[in-house]
């Protein structure tokens, strides 16, 4: 992300029991001065009140409004209901990420936040956090507004480059093995627990025609 003058501005929102504005969109968009101003931010505690949220000038005109909600616990009890705060939020198209952090989060509040479940975001703790900002950035950035189109995804009939005779069993050394009927040759993913071994599927419903294999040399998808 190029936060600058000309690039990405960064505004900071710090939430318990009262919002407070820490950063505006005014503020120097310099990544030093930034990452000073977050470093001396205290822990205030109080309640948990993702549904407060302040509307500070300082955004762009035409400048697509992306909103990231991190938090580590659910809403506490007399907070709005997020269909309400939202709205002001989707007139605006502003694209809204929510991020739970640790094993206290509400994995169906973090949907009512985002509204897709593509731009909700789990981590076990603040330090599994900063493996995420690839993910965060790719979801952040407001494809749908520059007149992107998600392509469908088409139905699997065949695998791709893994029909008999094209990749031999010896080849395939990554597969979803889980006892010794299934080989690596055969690799289905199916979701099953036998002997203290778990397996799992991808593949429509019902269907245990569709099956993965992954060959370290050259990953390959089957369906």
């Amino acid at each position: 992300m190029n936060i600058s003058a000309q690039g990405s501005h960064l505004g900071l929102v710090e939430y318990s029991s009262s919002a407070s504005q820490v950063l505006s969109f005014r503020f120097t968009q310099k990544a030093a001065d930034i990452n000073r101003e977050i470093d001396a931010i205290k822990f205030t505690g109080g309640e948990t009140r993702t549904d407060l949220f302040t509307n500070s000038a300082g955004g762009r005109e035409n400048v697509p409004d992306v909103l990231i909600v991190m938090t580590n616990g659910r809403t506490s009890q007399g907070s709005l209901p997020y269909k309400d705060v939202m709205k002001p939020l989707k007139k605006k198209k502003v694209n809204v990420l929510a991020v739970g952090i640790g094993p206290d989060v509400n994995e169906a509040e973090l949907l009512e936040i985002a509204e897709e479940r593509d731009h909700v975001i789990r981590v076990h703790d603040y330090e599994a956090l900063s493996t995420k900002p690839n993910s965060i950035l790719a979801l952040s950035c407001p494809t749908r507004q520059v007149g992107f189109v998600k392509p469908e995804t088409p139905n699997c009939m065949s695998p791709m480059g893994l029909r008999i005779g094209q990749t031999p069993d010896s080849k395939i050394t990554v597969s979803s093995e889980y006892n010794s009927a299934y080989r690596a040759g055969n690799g289905r993913l199916y979701f099953h627990k036998q002997s203290g071994r778990y397996g799992a599927w991808v593949a429509k419903y019902n269907d245990d025609k569709q099956w993965l294999q992954v060959r370290d040399e050259d990953s390959r998808l089957a369906g």
